[in-house]
Parts: structure tokens; C-alpha cells; sequence
């Protein structure tokens, strides 16, 4: 088979306007784990997946009035149900250190992975939900600069219910790269906080120490980022002694938080895991954003 799966796309409203974009797994071990996870979600558990983290396909300045204005629905559905802890309002002009601000708000209230907060665990499946919404609403809006700039845009498919998630293995650290590969399906952090990636990039001086951590599962959700050309090395390069110079400067306090540049558990990087089969993935997908299926083939068994 030339290919491992196929993701069809097509217009969100009508439905229709289908377009196949075929992927082939990443030359690495996790790929196939994810792969079969992914199958036993869909095909066995038949759990449903996400349509609402497209991000960078459409015009910047309307994708930040959306994201502005369902944040602020979020925040008066929280705050009719936990009245003064959700005081705050969403507008504009919001830079990174406001994003960075009031990211600690969803890491107090939805708390880790396994260990929810009482609001969190209490609250109705409407809170929950917008919880969990407003995390992911903070991610796409602050990358939309960066997209913008780089030519370049993000799907990130959450598979809804009881999805399996299994803990990183060893095997799993080694297969980090610095180099982003374009059109590309790679590991979602699906952790609290922030990888270690995210906090160099992000400048994130309000986030709590606990709240910066590697990767440490691997569920069937993912992220797909989808750009026409692949970056250069200079930017490649540029973007990699930027990183080593940061961590140079704030070594001793990673090494506290037990972030070594040479420990492969650090995950300095992204984890590729399927790489599509055509190119300009992003002009195909921009007049098609719903995940209207995803075909995984039953010799995904014979790996």
C-alpha cells in the first residue's frame, strides 16, 4: 500500500466539496503506536473527533475577532457558575504576556490531566467544556502572528471520549527533532501547561514551575501542520541557536525543573508522525475546514 491514511476534508457548512489528502507514517517507532491507537479509537471505541482548531487558514484579523468573542461567552459561562473567579475580559489587542497571564487561569481551574481541579470536577459538563475550550482558544490565537509570518497553518483534531493514552516510552524521547517538517502530522502535547518548546517561544514569565513539563502521553490526538514549502535551513539554524542561547542563559534553573539539552526526555522539538503524500496541503484545506473522515487501513494490524 502506497499510503497509511487518508484525512478527507470538506466545506464546513454543506459538507460537500471532498478533497483526499493521503499520509504516510513518519520512519519512526511512535508512529506506528499512534497509528493503532488512532485505529482503535475510530474503529473499535468509535469515538468522534473535533472540528473547532483550524487556525491560520483564514484572514488574521476575523480569526482573532472569533477567537475574542467565544472566549468572552467562555468566560460568562464560567463565571454564572463559579461567580468572582472568572472576572476577567478578553479584547483586541492582547499581546503574548497577556496570553501567558491569563493561561494560568486555565492551569488553577482545569488542573492536570488526572488530577482536575474541584471546580473542574464538580462543574457541568457546559463548564467543563468551556474549561478545556478556553485553553485551546488561548493556543490558536497566539500562534497566529507566527503562522502569519511563516506561511503556514495548524489543525489540531482532538478525538472526543474515551480515547486510549498511553505513557512515552524511552523509544518515544529519541524520535524529538529540532526540524519541522511541513504538511506533517505531529505528537499533540495534551499535558497541562507548556512543553519546554513553547516556553522558550512564548517568553512565558507567568507560568508556574509546575506547570512546565515535557511531553509524557501519547493519545490518538494530533496536530497537522500544513505549509507549501518546507522552512529553510537559515531559518532552521536561526530558530535552533536562539533556543540554545535561551537555554544557555537559564540553565541552572532548567536543570532545576530537570530540562537537560542533552537528555532526550526534554523532548527539544516536535515528534513526526505521518508526512502527506501531496503538497499545499494549506490551499487545499483553507475552503474545506471540517475533518469530514479518517480512513485508517486495516493492515495498520500487520505492523
Amino acid at each position: 500500500m502506497e499510503y497509511d491514511l487518508v484525512l478527507t476534508f470538506c466545506d464546513r457548512i454543506t459538507k460537500e466539496n471532498e478533497y483526499d489528502i493521503p499520509f504516510v507514517l513518519a520512519n519512526n517507532s511512535t508512529s506506528i503506536k499512534w497509528l493503532k491507537l488512532l485505529y482503535d479509537d475510530i474503529y473499535i471505541t468509535k469515538c468522534d473527533w473535533s472540528n473547532n482548531r483550524f487556525v491560520g487558514f483564514d484572514d488574521p484579523t476575523e480569526t482573532s475577532n472569533r477567537f475574542k468573542n467565544e472566549m468572552n461567552e467562555i468566560i460568562d459561562i464560567c463565571e454564572k457558575e463559579r461567580p468572582g473567579h472568572f472576572n476577567i475580559k478578553i479584547t483586541n489587542d492582547m499581546t503574548q504576556n497577556d496570553f501567558n497571564k491569563i493561561h494560568t487561569w486555565f492551569e488553577v481551574y482545569r488542573g492536570e490531566l488526572y488530577k482536575p481541579h474541584k471546580f473542574f470536577l464538580e462543574g457541568s459538563d457546559k463548564f467543563k467544556y468551556a474549561i478545556e475550550r478556553f485553553n485551546q482558544l488561548i493556543h490558536m490565537w497566539e500562534k497566529i502572528d507566527h503562522f502569519e509570518k511563516t506561511n503556514s497553518a495548524m489543525l489540531t483534531v482532538d478525538i472526543l471520549g474515551p480515547q486510549h493514552i498511553i505513557e512515552l516510552e524511552d523509544e518515544d524521547y529519541n524520535n524529538f527533532e529540532f526540524m519541522k517538517y511541513p504538511n506533517t502530522i505531529q505528537l499533540a502535547f495534551i499535558s497541562r501547561g507548556k512543553n519546554l518548546i513553547n516556553f522558550w517561544r512564548d517568553g512565558d514569565e507567568h507560568i508556574g514551575e509546575h506547570n512546565i513539563g515535557p511531553y509524557k502521553y501519547l493519545g490518538s490526538t494530533f496536530s497537522l501542520v500544513a505549509k507549501e514549502n518546507g522552512w529553510d535551513t537559515e531559518t532552521l539554524n536561526y530558530e535552533k541557536n536562539s533556543f540554545n542561547n535561551w537555554f544557555d542563559r537559564k540553565s541552572n534553573y532548567l536543570n532545576s525543573l530537570g530540562f537537560y539539552k542533552d537528555d532526550p526526555r526534554s523532548c527539544i522539538g516536535w515528534l513526526p508522525l505521518a508526512h502527506s503524500l501531496i503538497p499545499n496541503i494549506k490551499e487545499i484545506i483553507q475552503p474545506r475546514q471540517y475533518l469530514k473522515n479518517i480512513k485508517i487501513f486495516e493492515e495498520v494490524n500487520d505492523y
